[in-house]
């Protein structure tokens, strides 16, 4: 008669009497070696063993059968590989039905419904990011933003930080800014240089300058993003944030689904809700429409 310690050895974990444990443990140690997917000459054996091993932790036989031989060799062992492939599918089965309630829970009632709430809410957010992301206000010039830094090629405008790695406008003299607003938002989203100055273009000429407020638009211009926002990372957070949808019309009971739905529950709704009261942006949007 083999020891416990043995058993728990055959199933490969120290001894313990948490029975979640051992079963996790079983099923890890069955799939590997089920005749069915093992095609190894020892598979059937070691899969006896493994089953065998699991009946005697798990309590559901005292002692392996000692009793007299009164069948073949052969037939006794067909007979605890039928047993050892009842006792597998019988497991799966029941975890297949925990696995289907599970899914049919998250998937209906109160909680599903707030699920479907939160993801309409971070489409509509998304949608106007996006629409944030491509259409302007009435665009602002600047004379002289704070935060003006030569030394690291930055610009910081309504405390929004522009990396300008554009040499021209760091080898000239500080030329006017302008200052794009998103549509909705009200963010401080880009800002647009001159890639180079205009012809006859005098800084300390009040009158030149003024001309370059009206004609800015006439030159050719490189566009930097805040550094960091979502205007600066587009696509990929509008992307994220469409996922919660993605899942109401393509649930499936798999380990993907869940996975996807936890992370759209404590990362990307939330992310939404926080896109939407940064910087008083909903506050804008109310006043716009």
């Amino acid at each position: 008669m083999k020891s416990r310690q043995t058993y728990f050895s055959i199933l490969g974990i120290e001894p313990t009497t948490d029975q979640q444990k051992i079963k996790r443990a079983y099923r890890k140690k069955a799939m590997a070696s089920h005749p069915d997917r093992n095609p190894s000459p020892d598979a059937e054996a070691r899969f006896i063993e493994i089953t065998e091993a699991y009946e005697i932790l798990s309590g559901q036989v005292s002692t392996p059968n000692q009793g007299p031989v009164v069948k073949t060799a052969e037939e006794v062992r067909q007979e605890k590989i039928r047993k050892a492939r009842e006792r597998f599918k019988d497991l799966k089965s029941r975890e297949e039905q925990k696995e289907a309630e599970y899914f049919k829970e998250i998937t209906t009632g109160f909680k599903w419904r707030i699920f479907k709430i939160g993801a309409i809410y971070c489409v509509i957010i998304n949608l106007l990011l996006i629409i944030d992301f491509m259409v302007d206000r009435e665009a602002l010039m600047v004379q002289e933003p704070e935060g003006f830094n030569v030394i690291q090629g930055t610009i910081t405008v309504d405390n929004e930080t522009f990396y300008v790695n554009n040499p021209n406008y760091w080898r000239t003299k500080f030329r006017p800014i302008k200052v794009n607003k998103s549509f909705f938002f009200n963010d401080t989203k880009s800002i647009s240089l001159l890639v180079a100055p205009p012809k006859k273009y005098d800084p300390e000429n009040p009158i030149t300058r003024k001309r370059e407020f009206f004609l800015y638009d006439h030159f050719q211009q490189d566009t930097f993003y805040a550094r960091g926002s979502v205007y600066d990372l587009f696509p990929f957070p509008h992307l994220f944030l469409f996922v919660p949808l993605i899942l109401i019309f393509y649930k499936r009971p798999n380990f993907r689904f869940s996975l996807w739905r936890i992370i759209s529950i404590w990362a990307i709704i939330p992310f939404a809700l926080i896109l939407t009261f940064w910087q008083g942006r909903i506050f804008y949007l109310i006043g716009l429409l």
